[in-house]
């Protein structure tokens, strides 16, 4: 139907026109313009004809286009032939390209046919174009019968081809033997394959080989002057001989006979990694809610720092990085024109100007390893501090569990629950009590788990990496399960007389007894003693700051006297100190305690300035996750022997 469509079509007709120009150029040299024809009207009236034929809709449209070309032509030479010879100018200057330039090609368009020259443009016109139809359509017939003639003469000579049960035994038994034989050979290579002599026949053979080859060039060709090229082919046959002598007689190769080999499966290995994540290890400065936080994988923070140079500073200024700690200071260095010297003690309130450093800075969770094309994450435990009862007030601090269930939150994956509210629908699990031990302080912790086996499955497609996670533990309404915050401020740490063995540290803020209580694990960050008075010595002070800021932490000794309303400011930490097995005393660490006397006598307390933070490291949650991730086994890829 298209076909049909696409010849009654304008583009259709002006390729006709062209078509039937290019004839009348060639074959009269001449144009419908000389002759005067409308070959528009005569074209659309062969179309016309052709509608009145119900068959037309099922011929193509090259088959339309020759049949419509063809009564074009006849109807012009029956109409305008007599013209012809008067209409040409100097037909002579011409070669006629079919019977001059061409004369032994057989022409396409002759001037032999049926047609009648006074034919009128009505039935006889009509009568034509039935002809060439009925023509191409015979032709087509004709050529259906052919084909259908080779189909049958294809399904005559298909033949039954397949082996009956004892020629497919018998061909099998041929295999088989093939195949041990090639085992055979396999395992003789195997046992020469360290033999020196089997090694040096193979090279004595190959080195013969060649010899004789050269040996042979040599004779034949001795006088480079006089070779004949066709001599040169004519030794081939021989050079064929000896190649192919040399390779029947040469021991089997080390590589062995070749085996078919066989493309394995690609298998995949599936691989749970187990991580645990601590909120003490967060950073608790800034992020100072115990039960929200952020986790990163894979993440290393880097920051720029000023570092003070001193007069005589212990190294060379400008030569420190986040790897190296800088060139040791022996004989001196200049800055920015002068000369300083080194010393043995470092006098840090000579400042001379400052260096900038690279440093990195690892305050926030971070897990290492960065996790690829990851199946699967779940939440296996979760353990939380238990509550404690304060026995002067009475008064309960029950924060954790007053409900049936607590909610985890992980703000990267809020698909995997649904339920009856938002708090809900956002959770990645519902914990329960499973458990509860305690320490030997009377803190107490509880151990949840899923009440599911709730597990977020990353299907069709794995996810590719995941570089962090904002978790948050919450009560069924949606609200932290605790609001308390970690990270008071020190305001100074003292050391009292009467209390010769423990340091008292004073916060800023007051707290309640959950927040710190005897036997309490403490961690302290950015304690700062310094120089300000010719007393002191730097070296002490440095010690003073490593052992309040080390990353052991420390024991509450005992907790401060309460407020009229039972809160406290203060504790009781260990003061430096060290223990004489012999003598069984236990000695403080009396320089360090001068130079801190010394420090919080020149210090403006009224200020309160911070010095340093403490976290209280025995109230804080820990959560146990597994993670799945699948990767391809190399040793899939490599194909087997058959």
């Amino acid at each position: 139907m298209s076909s049909v469509k696409n010849y009654y079509s304008v583009d259709n007709m002006k390729k006709i026109i062209t078509v039937f120009e290019d004839f009348l150029t060639e074959k009269y040299n001449t144009n419908s313009t000389i002759l005067n024809i409308n070959l528009k009207k005569e074209i659309f009236n062969i179309m016309e004809r052709l509608k009145q034929n119900p068959q037309h809709k099922q011929m193509t449209l090259t088959d339309l286009n020759k049949i419509t070309v063809q009564t074009l032509r006849d109807i012009i030479k029956a109409k305008y032939l007599n013209n012809l010879s008067e209409k040409i100018i100097n037909k002579e200057n011409y070669l006629e390209r079919d019977t001059q330039l061409y004369s032994n090609r057989k022409t396409i368009y002759g001037d032999n046919n049926n047609f009648n020259k006074n034919t009128q443009l009505t039935d006889e016109s009509n009568e034509v174009i039935i002809n060439e139809f009925n023509k191409i359509n015979e032709e087509r017939k004709e050529q259906s019968k052919e084909e259908i003639e080779k189909e049958k003469v294809l399904e005559s000579d298909t033949i039954d081809q397949s082996m009956s049960q004892e020629d497919f035994q018998n061909s099998l038994e041929i295999l088989q033997e093939h195949r041990n034989k090639l085992l055979e050979e396999q395992q003789v290579i195997e046992e020469n394959s360290s033999d020196t002599n089997f090694k040096n026949q193979l090279m004595l053979s190959t080195t013969d080989f060649m010899n004789d080859r050269n040996e042979m060039l040599r004779n034949q060709f001795s006088d480079i002057g006089q070779i004949d090229p066709k001599q040169i082919y004519a030794q081939n046959e021989k050079i064929r001989n000896i190649e192919q002598n040399a390779i029947n007689n040469k021991p089997i190769s080390n590589n062995g006979p070749s085996f078919p080999l066989i493309k394995k499966p690609i298998t995949n290995i599936i691989k749970e990694k187990f991580i645990c994540i601590n909120s003490m290890d967060r950073d608790w400065i800034n992020q100072q809610n115990r039960y929200q936080y952020l986790v990163k994988f894979n993440y290393v923070h880097k920051t720029n720092q000023q570092v003070p140079i001193y007069a005589n500073n212990p190294t060379i200024p400008n030569t420190k990085s986040a790897l190296s700690g800088g060139i040791p200071n022996l004989s001196g260095f200049y800055y920015n024109g002068v000369q300083y010297l080194s010393g043995d003690h470092v006098d840090i309130t000579n400042i001379i100007g400052y260096e900038e450093i690279e440093v990195l800075v690892d305050d926030d969770i971070n897990i290492q390893q960065n996790f690829k094309n990851i199946q699967s994450v779940e939440v296996t435990k979760v353990i939380i501090p238990a509550d404690i009862t304060n026995a002067i007030t009475g008064r309960l601090y029950n924060f954790n569990l007053n409900y049936p269930y607590v909610l985890l939150h992980i703000d990267e994956f809020k698909d995997v629950y649904e339920g009856t509210d938002d708090s809900i629908r956002k959770a990645f699990c519902q914990l329960v009590y499973e458990n509860f031990y305690q320490s030997s302080n009377g803190r107490g912790y509880i151990v949840l788990k899923p009440v599911q086996g709730e597990k977020k499955i990353f299907y069709p497609s794995l996810l590719s990496t995941m570089p962090s996670l904002n978790i948050s533990i919450r009560d069924p309404n949606g609200d932290l399960l605790n609001d308390s915050i970690d990270g008071y401020s020190i305001l100074f740490i003292a050391y009292e007389p009467f209390n010769r063995t423990y340091l008292k540290i004073i916060t800023n803020n007051y707290f309640d007894k959950n927040e710190f209580y005897a036997g309490d694990k403490i961690h302290i960050k950015k304690y700062c003693a310094y120089k300000i008075d010719s007393s002191q010595d730097s070296d002490v002070l440095s010690q003073l700051n490593n052992f309040i800021n080390r990353d052991s932490g420390h024991n509450i000794c005992k907790i401060g006297d309460a407020s009229e309303n039972s809160f406290y400011k203060s504790f009781y930490i260990k003061a430096p100190s060290s223990f004489s097995s012999e003598s069984g005393i236990l000695t403080v660490d009396e320089n360090i305690l001068k130079n801190l006397e010394t420090f919080n006598c020149n210090i403006n307390i009224d200020s309160n300035e911070p010095n340093g933070y403490v976290l209280n490291m025995s109230l804080q949650n820990s959560i146990s996750m597994k993670i799945t991730t699948v990767n391809y086994d190399s040793a899939s890829l490599i194909p087997e022997m058959l």
